[in-house]
């Protein structure tokens, strides 16, 4: 039996929108480690929402967009502690 989640208040987190939602989701947990907190329906009965968490108060929404036609991602920036582990134990996960 799986560990429930913890569910407190996030002061701040960062939300993303996303073309695929499936597949990045997928990829923030099989590559970076995010465990998947819930998932929420959005219109249609389609995934809407994806919450995921690297650690207390590290969390993540990513959230489906429609598709844009401009140029993507200018001006942004994120920031992520990596603790247990460091970048190199990071960087041996994405090799495999």
């Amino acid at each position: 039996m799986s560990e429930q989640p913890e569910f407190y208040p996030m002061p701040s987190f960062p939300a993303l929108e996303v073309s695929d939602l499936e597949k990045s989701s997928r990829w923030y947990q099989e590559v970076l480690g995010f465990a998947h907190i819930f998932t929420m329906p959005g219109p249609g009965g389609k995934t809407g929402l994806v919450h995921l968490r690297w650690a207390r108060y590290a969390d993540l929404l990513l959230r489906a967009s429609p598709p844009i036609l401009e140029t993507k991602g200018i001006g942004i920036r994120l920031n992520y502690a990596v603790t247990d582990g460091g970048l190199d134990a990071l960087a041996e996960r994405r090799a495999e």
